[in-house]
């Protein structure tokens, strides 16, 4: 964990970024070079919202609709639903009627399939792909969370005031509820005088990349990831222990997020999180 200078983002933003979320997911193998057809997605927002789901109507829309009572002003929003094909290539019936039947009431809204199944790679990697001087805000959310109505400005406060550190890849929703590690895998301990605070490892439930970083990191992960003799190992880490874990179980592929750890390991960057006070992430 790493500290930075106290800064004041605001009060009226404290606890504004409230996730809920059942950590589970159905996970698939990626093949990276897969292209896909989007909609819209040349034309700028100033945020672009990623949904990515597979077979989990009810949770998708629980998240769906919190975005309808999220806040956004008068700026440019678009939410895109990303669903993934099973492996002989079916979409969810019923997830992508839920999808099309529901109404974005803030600004534009797609659902958007995959040609065949890419997995939680594919998700992940593929689905918001910037160019190096967009400024366009994104943020990806599996579909089982839920936001605080206040999100989005707490993105905007962060993105305006630490995309200038290229040593920030990101920002995570999560808060201090994150756990990779300590006795009982506990939370992290941050001291309260830090409104945020920087960690090694990126924070999945809610992320919103540094649009430099995240090209960086893209263009990084489609070359390291076809090294058949390359394995994306951080020493003492202990994400490092659980991809080892599902490799010998033969489901390696399930754990994107190693690559971007590994990566932020040898680009020495960090993730930006929130540190309010009370429950910033509900599990219930």
């Amino acid at each position: 964990m790493k500290r930075i200078k106290k800064e004041h983002i605001g009060s009226s933003i404290f606890g504004c970024v409230v996730l809920s979320a059942v950590f589970y997911y159905t996970y698939f193998t990626y093949e990276f070079n897969e292209t896909f057809e989007k909609s819209e997605t040349d034309y700028q927002f100033d945020l672009r919202v990623i949904v990515i789901v597979f077979n989990r109507a009810k949770s998708m829309l629980r998240l769906l609709d919190s975005l309808n009572v999220a806040e956004y002003g008068n700026d440019r929003v678009k939410v895109e639903v990303w669903i993934d094909r099973s492996k002989d290539g079916k979409v969810d019936k019923i997830t992508i009627e839920t999808a099309k039947r529901f109404v974005f009431k803030h600004g534009n809204y797609s659902v958007l399939t995959h040609d065949k199944h890419v997995g939680i790679y594919g998700q992940w990697l593929s689905t918001w792909t910037p160019s190096a001087d967009s400024s366009e805000i994104a943020v990806i959310l599996e579909d089982d969370l839920t936001v605080s109505p206040h999100f989005y400005k707490y993105l905007k406060l962060v993105h305006k005031k630490y995309d200038h550190s290229r040593e920030i890849n990101g920002y995570s929703l999560q808060g201090i509820s994150i756990r990779h590690g300590g006795k009982g895998m506990s939370r992290l301990a941050v001291p309260r005088n830090n409104t945020v605070f920087l960690y090694p490892v990126l924070g999945t439930w809610g992320f919103s990349p540094s649009t430099r970083n995240w090209v960086n990191f893209l263009k990084w992960f489609s070359k390291a990831s076809v090294n058949e003799t390359f394995q994306p190992y951080v020493p003492g880490n202990v994400a490092t222990s659980w991809y080892k874990s599902h490799q010998k179980g033969g489901s390696g592929g399930n754990i994107w997020s190693i690559w971007h750890i590994y990566h932020a390991w040898q680009a020495k960057e960090y993730t930006l999180y929130s540190n309010f006070e009370g429950e910033l992430l509900d599990t219930k």
